[in-house]
């Protein structure tokens, strides 16, 4: 009768065992990838970080400073962060003066907001804007042309969609009786808002596929319409539609 060889219990145990590490390192790799990719790590300078995060921080007097910096490779970024620095270097020893960020992600887009207001004028408060649109797949940092052409729409259309935006707040003061039509047409309150050119000073800013600009003016003027300003009305929706960036 021919023996059955016994099966060997100890070297089954062992590729058993060897069979699982090798099953929970490809999760921890996959795991590791997929965490690596959603939180942008493989194109971060520094991993424990936020892709944006506040490199200087001031709020004494109750004047709050921020200053962001983008946490991403890149010479195109690198020459943004540069132009940060000294945007925000113009009002970092000013005791009465305000700089806060905004970031918004869509898509591979991320778009980013750095607002500045001086109150040391003796006539008006000054707001001054600059933004970054960057795509993290290549780290590119988009021009205002480059934008234009993502939403197929040219300097003159944002200037109309400017233009109506600042006629809807003269009416709207006309509106709550700041002044009447025939005190202040609205030449007058190009004039007193200090509106020579609807392009000057404008920042491009992406939030959920929407294309906004920032737009600096005065709030004061001798008829104290500055009550009706709050600082949202910087901004100007130019599409309505919104774009995914994949």
């Amino acid at each position: 009768m021919k023996r059955t060889k016994r099966p060997n219990l100890k070297q089954q145990k062992t590729t058993l065992i060897i069979v699982v590490a090798i099953a929970i390192i490809a999760m921890l790799a996959t795991s590791f990838h997929e965490n690596n990719v959603k939180n942008y790590n493989y194109i971060k300078e520094s991993w424990f970080d936020d892709l944006i995060y506040t490199s200087y921080y001031d709020d004494r007097n109750d004047y709050i400073k921020e200053v962001p910096y983008i946490n991403i490779k890149g010479e195109q970024v690198a020459e943004a962060n540069a132009q940060i620095d000294a945007f925000s270097s113009k009002y970092t020893n000013l005791n009465r003066a305000v700089i806060t960020y905004d970031y918004s992600i869509t898509g591979q887009i991320i778009s980013i907001i750095v607002k500045a207001i001086s109150y040391e004028t003796n006539y008006a408060s000054e707001a001054e804007f600059i933004s970054y649109n960057i795509n993290l797949k290549t780290q590119q940092v988009y021009t205002e042309q480059d934008i234009l052409d993502m939403y197929n729409i040219n300097a003159g259309y944002v200037n109309d969609r400017i233009k109506n935006q600042f006629q809807q707040y003269h009416k709207d003061i006309i509106k709550e009786k700041y002044y009447s039509l025939q005190q202040c047409n609205f030449a007058c309150f190009l004039k007193w808002h200090n509106i020579e050119d609807y392009s000057k000073g404008i920042a491009y800013y992406i939030s959920a596929g929407k294309l906004y600009v920032y737009k600096p003016f005065v709030f004061a003027s001798i008829f104290g319409e500055e009550e009706y300003f709050k600082d949202e009305h910087f901004v100007f929706l130019i599409t309505e539609k919104p774009i995914e960036f994949k």
